[in-house]
């Protein structure tokens, strides 16, 4: 049990540090977006963390197999290193104990894998797809603080209001400065308000005046307006629930190929942590004299390699280049396989059958002696 213990320490806090750093490092590309929308004045605060949390689940699903990896890789490279593996087996702790600890970890890596790709990634998704829909319905007053100056829009357009109507939650004595065609425009009206056509935000201002610059001659042309539309926000998705927040069993039931890969990865790609801790106990089967880390390289590339694999056959079989049934259950079952052939010890058993032959060739000697 204390054994045990140590090997599931050595392996849990690489683990939790690997997760955690990738998770930062894969949610600045998110937070970068989100923040770009929040200083545009089309994402609120709030929503700025809530989407950045929602992102969380999805993030973890694809790192954990990869860190799980990488994590049990190390603690056993530290236990060969060390030459504490060899003590192991001298006391009767073999590779295939090991071996089953570490499965038992992956198991737990794979339940909560499936936890993530079958409940809380698609319910994340979805409480996503609701948040877009609330975010597109905001009233205009919720874009600026009346007296203040804010930005708006993707193309870094100004807008400042007087104050608010209340009860409309439309922005009175608006002035907005924003470019279009190149050209630098600036527009005051009586009152504003958001919409939303063709899946997009628009900032509709009304009853107002437009001044334009024209760069011929460098004057301002000054024309009325009764309504004025200037897009705030790229376009937000459709009332549906996309792929990635559907459940399983709808997924299953649709006749559409994309739908039915959709749910057989969910359902196979938690399994890789199952054959990452095969590998993982295989690759660091070495001498002390090779250091801790030496099959942290090998393992990276096992890695890299592997994920294109499934990635390329899953693509194959969405694309129906592949039959449903030929996605890439079977390439689990050939790298446990080939895992367990490397583990063999064939520099030994190949010596053995040498010398067998050896020895079955070898004439007999006679046992007369010389009269």
């Amino acid at each position: 049990m204390i054994i045990q213990r140590y090997i599931l320490r050595l392996i849990a806090v690489p683990f939790l540090f690997i997760s955690l750093l990738i998770t930062v490092l894969m949610l600045a590309e998110v937070f970068g977006e989100v923040l770009t929308r929040a200083l545009g004045g089309t994402l609120p605060g709030l929503a700025v963390a809530a989407l950045i949390l929602l992102e969380v689940p999805a993030v973890l699903q694809e790192l954990m197999p990869g860190a799980f990896f990488l994590s049990a890789v190390m603690a056993l490279g530290q236990l060969s290193a060390s030459s504490e593996r060899v003590v192991l087996q001298a006391v009767g702790y073999s590779d295939n104990r090991i071996l089953r600890l570490v499965l038992g970890v992956a198991a737990l890596v794979t339940l909560l894998l499936l936890f993530f790709s079958l409940v809380l990634v698609p319910w994340a998704a979805r409480q996503v797809s609701g948040l877009e829909q609330t975010l597109s319905a905001r009233p205009a007053a919720e874009l600026v603080q009346p007296g203040e100056f804010a930005p708006v829009g993707p193309d870094g357009s100004t807008l400042y209001a007087r104050g608010s109507d209340s009860d409309s939650g439309d922005l009175l004595g608006v002035f907005l400065a924003y470019i279009e065609d190149d050209e630098q425009r600036m527009a005051t009206a009586d009152r504003a308000r958001v919409t939303r056509q063709d899946g997009a935000q628009y900032l509709v201002l009304v009853d107002g005046e437009l001044l334009r610059e024209r760069p011929a001659d460098d004057e301002l042309e000054k024309s009325l307006f009764e309504s004025l539309h200037i897009r705030l926000d790229v376009p937000q998705p459709s009332g549906s629930v996309g792929r990635d927040g559907q459940a399983l069993d709808e997924l299953w039931a649709s006749s559409n190929m994309r739908d039915k890969t959709e749910a057989q990865q969910r359902l196979m790609y938690p399994f890789t942590a199952i054959v990452f801790a095969f590998w993982a106990v295989t690759l660091t089967r070495y001498t002390p004299r090779s250091g801790k880390n030496a099959a942290v390289l090998p393992a990276v590339i096992l890695y890299v390699v592997y994920m294109y694999l499934m990635r390329t056959v899953n693509i194959n079989v969405r694309n129906e280049a592949f039959p449903l049934w030929a996605n890439y259950w079977w390439l689990h079952l050939l790298a446990i396989g080939a895992a367990m052939l490397f583990r063999l010890d064939w520099k030994a058993r190949l010596s053995i059958l040498w010398w067998q032959a050896v020895g079955r060739l070898r004439p007999a000697r006679s046992g007369g002696g010389e009269s």
